[in-house]
């Protein structure tokens, strides 16, 4: 346990009306770099914004068929654009031959079986199954777990932890939830009712801003054995210099702290650890971003 430093597929589109009645300007907020967690929709040319003429492709990306749009068709949404970094169906399935995957959960099976090569041993309870951002996802309590066992394969230099999350209800303030937890080494974790993302390894704390509820939001939190870096929807938010990171006490426990406590309470998907610092470009394309920079 770290201590606390700071002490779909779900068909949904997105409704345009209330954005419409903001009026001048908002064509700005098309532009957030994808930020704020993904609505799923039929497409994903939904709005441009009102009377600015540059549109940006709609107020949130949407996962949906027609990726990144043209930008604002509404009367209100002035030229319309690029289409505002469109997003396509993410892909968040487990590949058993990638030797750089330690751990992978995609829950499609309605279990929570580690799919990756190394096929590990898994102790879970209290979890559900329902549709997730890409087939299943796996539903989590006050009191569910996924723990997975001491292994010195989670004490690599250079690591990724990523997944997709939609979260249902905020911990208190000054309480937080947590989403990965390396205990004693890194923790991935949502802080506080205003849900701030954050990531912390050993006396680095990296943050960044809020996540609304029930959206499914991509997280992805690197260590390359300079700097920890971390990621919302594919888009960098905070990068510090760190030290290496020292050994696990042990278990590594997902939607929660390991060894206990700090319960997620939402669905989670598409969780990866890998044993390398993904590229801001894969983590990009891992977010379902059509927007990324080359390889």
């Amino acid at each position: 346990m770290l201590p606390d430093t700071s002490a779909l597929r779900v068909l949904k589109p997105l409704a345009l009306a209330g954005w419409m009645a903001l009026a001048g300007g908002v064509g700005a907020c098309a532009v957030l770099s994808g930020l704020d967690g993904y609505e799923i929709g039929a497409e994903s040319s939904a709005s441009g914004g009102g009377g600015s003429g540059a549109g940006g492709g709609g107020f949130l990306p949407t996962v949906g068929a027609s990726g990144g749009g043209t930008g604002g068709q509404e009367p209100a949404g002035g030229t319309g654009g690029a289409g505002g970094g469109g997003i396509v169906d993410p892909d968040v399935g487990c590949d058993p031959v990638d030797p750089t995957l330690l751990a992978c959960f995609s829950f499609d099976d309605d279990d929570a079986a580690d799919a990756s090569s190394f096929h590990r041993a898994v102790d879970e309870s209290n979890l559900a199954y329902e549709n997730g951002i890409d087939g299943r996802a796996a539903r989590m309590n006050a009191s569910s777990y996924i723990r997975l066992g001491a292994s010195a394969d989670w004490n690599v230099s250079a690591f990724t932890v990523e997944m997709w999350f939609r979260i249902e209800d905020t911990p208190n303030d000054g309480a937080r939830s947590g989403l990965f937890d390396s205990d004693g080494r890194m923790g991935m974790w949502i802080r506080d009712e205003a849900a701030h993302v954050s990531c912390a390894g050993q006396g680095t704390e990296l943050s960044g801003g809020d996540v609304p509820l029930g959206t499914w939001t991509h997280l992805a939190c690197v260590h390359d054995g300079v700097q920890m870096l971390l990621y919302r929807n594919g888009v960098l938010l905070d990068a510090r210099d760190t030290t290496v990171l020292t050994p696990s006490n042990g278990t590594v426990a997902i939607g929660g702290n390991a060894p206990s406590g700090d319960p997620f309470l939402g669905l989670l998907d598409g969780v990866r650890v890998y044993n390398v610092a993904r590229t801001d470009a894969q983590i990009c394309a891992d977010a379902g971003r059509t927007d990324c920079p080359a390889p």
